[in-house]
């Protein structure tokens, strides 16, 4: 039998349990009234059940004791309790008259309950509730009147009734203040559920017959994509937009919750929207019993769950190509957190350095031994001094030596982030095996300096043939001119000339060795010292073709080759004052900060340079002009700026608009590459 068999079998026996409570309710109020008419009996009060008299005055009691419950419960429902009760004495004074001598010897509390049966049945209880209370402090002021009267003055059964009613009465006010205190409660509990209500992806649903019948509201209907539809309030026609690998078991978890469940259910499961489109929901109600357990009505909530799934799914998306790309690449990425020193990781860090995969708990101590011997004192010491000033970035490169002798080059960079004081609270980096980097880079440099040395000694080795070709040339231009015609002599001139080029570019070359060979001797220097003393030596050719200097701000201080510097300067410099064919010539020296780096920049509105030759000017002895024009030149001067750009660590490239102007930008470190 499957679950829509089982369910439609509880369904048609619903009606059939729902009338078997019905007349259980209503015998138990039959046999409750006749239980107390018995025992108002064997009190002898009831002998003067039907006096006038008696009805007058339960009647008039009534009155006070709803007042006095009413009071207690703080004026709560105070008027129409009163107009019910002077409703009831009016129509008792029609049929029975009021009478002026009050007697005692009416059963009060059964002449009540007869009255309210009715009203209690329709209400749930609630005139029940008060018919209790009520009726019980009418029923105590009747046995004091009555002992008041009664010349033999109160009997032991009178005591006994007293103290029974007493104890009602308490009972009474207690349930009353209880029902007083939930009705502010689900007021309260209904306006905040009506404010959660109108939240977008949030709906409700009733029903008062649960495996037939469903109310949504405007809510879930926008979530079933039927806004403006009406839906059919049918369970069978919810169940059918419920995605079909859901489906049954949704049906099997909530028929077995409407038999046999608790009073909670939750559960999550996919419907269809019309278009085909697939909606994540999540559910959950409460139900209402019968004596039987058998849930006769629920209400609940739905919440549209579709783009919180689609968040989680882009999340885990990201997470899987974060992880595929930081381990193709080898890149680890953490969190220091600088007080507690300890690392937040995954195990791409523990990869890296060849710890132990279950290893969780690391600190900067615990990765010190990694680091090569030779580089610990130093990594550590750049890391505090990092930490103890005010930078935000932090670059770095040290060796790890492992226990079986192998040893890897790791890069580190970071973000340092600081409270309000400045103090380090965190540093979030990344790290990446940089070991086949720093071979290629100690075989660039063994291969540079094997070519200084080679362009070094060949250029030392070809100045004496050449100094030799252009004295001889000179001898015979100056002994045997005579004796050659003038073709003779103008080649003479040539061979001269060309042996003066020529030693001209062995000088660029020796120098460029030399560049390698010397290496730079750092200190800390004053850019602007600097760039005036190649001002100076450059006054007589700015003055000569007119040329304006700018310098928006002065230069900061830097840690470098101050001769080297300098040299870099004066062959910008004279490259801007060369290369320029306007009538008013100008160039601009100055810094600006650029993505947390200092760039550096010599600007001309001179000839510029075209896209595709940007990348020639660079080269060694290229040209771009002719060799006489814009002055001559060996074509050595801006592959000596690169070469001291490099030699400091930084960076030089060309921004320019032909025929407009031309920027050389370069970044000099404010400390030495070694000691970053």
């Amino acid at each position: 039998m499957d679950v829509r068999q089982r369910a439609g079998r509880h369904v048609r026996a619903q009606p059939a349990l729902r009338q078997i409570a019905y007349y259980s309710q209503f015998l138990y109020r039959i046999v409750f009234a006749g239980l107390l008419f018995l025992y108002i009996s064997l009190l002898g009060v009831a002998p003067g059940f039907l006096d006038r008299t008696g009805i007058a005055m339960a009647m008039w009691c009534y009155i006070l004791a709803v007042t006095a419950v009413m009071v207690l419960a703080r004026g709560q429902r105070l008027t129409p309790l009163l107009q019910r009760a002077m409703i009831f004495i009016d129509l008792n004074a029609m049929v029975v008259g009021v009478p002026h001598d009050p007697l005692p010897g009416m059963p009060t509390l059964l002449v009540f309950y007869l009255a309210y049966a009715d009203l209690g049945l329709r209400n749930q209880y609630r005139h029940y509730v008060e018919a209790l209370a009520g009726g019980a402090v009418a029923g105590a002021l009747m046995l004091f009147l009555r002992g008041r009267y009664t010349a033999g003055g109160l009997s032991p059964a009178d005591i006994w009734q007293a103290l029974l009613l007493t104890i009602i009465v308490l009972h009474g006010l207690q349930i009353f203040a209880g029902r007083d205190r939930a009705l502010k409660l689900a007021r309260a509990t209904q306006e905040r559920l009506q404010l959660a209500l109108d939240s977008p992806g949030l709906g409700a649903w009733s029903t008062s017959d649960p495996l037939v019948e469903l109310k949504v509201d405007g809510h879930i209907q926008s979530v079933l994509g039927l806004e403006g539809e009406r839906f059919s309030d049918r369970m069978s026609d919810y169940m059918d937009r419920m995605h079909p690998e859901d489906r049954p078991r949704v049906m099997e978890r909530y028929t077995r919750f409407v038999r046999f469940g608790g009073a909670d259910y939750e559960d999550e499961y996919r419907v269809l929207r019309p278009n085909g489109e697939v909606r994540y929901i999540s559910s959950r109600a409460k139900a209402e019993r019968n004596h039987l357990g058998a849930a006769v009505s629920i209400a609940g909530m739905v919440w549209d769950l579709t783009e919180q799934r689609r968040q989680q799914e882009r999340l885990r998306e990201m997470e899987e190509r974060y992880r595929i790309a930081t381990s193709a690449a080898q890149i680890a990425v953490w969190i220091w957190h600088v007080k507690e020193d300890r690392f937040e990781h995954d195990d791409s860090l523990n990869r890296l350095l060849q710890l132990r995969q279950e290893t969780r708990a690391l600190s900067l101590a615990g990765l010190l031994p990694v680091i090569h011997a030779e580089d610990r004192k130093a990594f550590e010491q750049r890391i505090r001094v990092a930490l103890a000033g005010d930078q935000t970035d932090f670059f770095d490169e040290v060796r790890l030596q492992f226990e079986d002798g192998r040893m890897r080059v790791i890069q580190v960079r970071a973000t340092i982030l600081r409270d309000e004081k400045g103090k380090a609270l965190r540093v979030a980096g990344a790290n990446w095996d940089a070991t086949r980097l720093a071979l290629a880079r100690q075989e660039l440099e063994r291969s540079n300096r094997e070519l200084d040395d080679f362009t070094y000694i060949a250029s030392h080795d070809l100045k004496e043939p050449l100094r030799g070709i252009a004295s001889f040339a000179e001898y015979l231009q100056q002994d045997y001119a005579d004796r050659l015609d003038d073709e003779g002599r103008s080649m003479i001139q040539k061979i001269r000339d060309q042996a003066k080029r020529m030693e001209q570019l062995i000088a660029e070359l020796l120098h460029i060795s030399r560049l390698g060979r010397s290496g730079l001797e750092r200190e800390d220097t004053d850019l602007n010292a600097v760039l005036n003393d190649v001002l100076e030596s450059l006054d007589f050719s700015l003055k000569e073709k007119n040329v304006a200097l700018r310098m928006p701000r002065p230069l900061p201080r830097a840690r470098c080759d101050r001769v080297r510097v300098g040299e870099l300067f004066r062959n910008l410099i004279t490259n801007a004052i060369k290369y320029n064919d306007k009538d008013e010539r100008w160039i601009e020296i100055g810094c600006e900060p650029i993505n947390m780096e200092r760039v550096f920049y010599v600007r001309d509105n001179g000839i510029g340079i075209k896209p595709e030759h940007r990348g020639r000017v660079f080269t060694l002895f290229e040209r771009l002009h002719k060799r006489d024009a814009y002055g001559g030149g060996t074509g050595v001067g801006l592959t000596i700026v690169q070469k001291i750009v490099h030699m400091h660590g930084g960076r030089i490239w060309i921004e320019s608009v032909p025929g407009q102007r031309t920027s050389f930008y370069f970044t000099l470190p404010e400390r030495d590459p070694d000691e970053q």
